[in-house]
């Protein structure tokens, strides 16, 4: 994060088999010694965008996890155990 703000593109994959008619499911860990807010303000299958809106630093490391729905499974039941 570079001044307040981390937009990360994904990869070119990720779009081709995620759908776009099903929301993602994102989540951010910020590596910092310090207080932060960092939330993601703006998501695609395409980028993550993340802001801070914390009074603490504005640059820090942080690791991401990006989770979808398969394309052309959207309607598919869960699977569990047998």
């Amino acid at each position: 994060m570079t001044d307040g703000v981390a937009v990360v593109d994904l990869p070119d994959h990720f779009s081709m088999v995620t759908s776009d008619d099903e929301p993602l499911s994102v989540q951010v860990t910020p590596y910092c010694g310090e207080k932060v807010h960092a939330q993601v303000t703006d998501q695609s299958t395409e980028r993550i965008v993340v802001k801070d809106f914390g009074d603490g630093p504005n640059e820090y490391t942080f690791s991401y996890t990006v989770k979808g729905i398969r394309a052309g499974f959207e309607d598919e039941d869960i699977v569990r155990g047998l």
